[in-house]
């Protein structure tokens, strides 16, 4: 059985470091794709990250230059339906394959696009994570 290993860069450490300066909340988690990066708090944490107003939020898209999100853990489901925000899913369900766990989810019709993201870049970010924090092998948009 082989074991994973993380491998965090220089920027990734930056970036950690700085989110838990401005925020005083320590990531659980921290990414980068493409302009956006991407941090993972621990339950009860949001609201401290983000600050009022998402003033703190502004603030690091200011200092990082990037575009920054942050998302709540939780349970598996709450962790999925977290990954969607600002989306609501109508629906999700967790199923056993014969391929590994995979989670359908719904949202209303006219978010589904937005959801997805351009060339599913919003999905892949949510597969990525639904797959590292509970080995959920696929995330389908029905």
């Amino acid at each position: 059985m082989s074991e994973w290993k993380t491998v965090i860069s220089a920027d990734t450490l930056r970036y950690m470091q700085v989110f838990g300066n401005v925020t005083r909340v320590r990531a659980k988690d921290c990414f980068e794709e493409n302009d956006l990066i991407f941090y993972v708090v621990d339950k009860g944490n949001l609201g401290q990250a983000i600050g009022k107003g998402s003033h703190r939020l502004r603030k690091l898209e200011e200092m990082l230059k990037k575009r920054v999100k942050v998302v709540e853990f939780g349970d598996e489901e709450r962790f999925i339906k977290n990954l969607f925000k600002p989306f609501v899913l109508t629906s999700l369900e967790i199923r056993d394959e014969t391929r590994g766990k995979v989670a359908y989810v719904s949202v209303e019709p006219r978010d589904k696009g937005k959801a997805i993201g351009e060339k599913g870049k919003n999905l892949h970010i949510i597969k990525k994570l639904a797959s590292k924090y509970y080995k959920i092998e696929n995330v389908i948009v029905v």
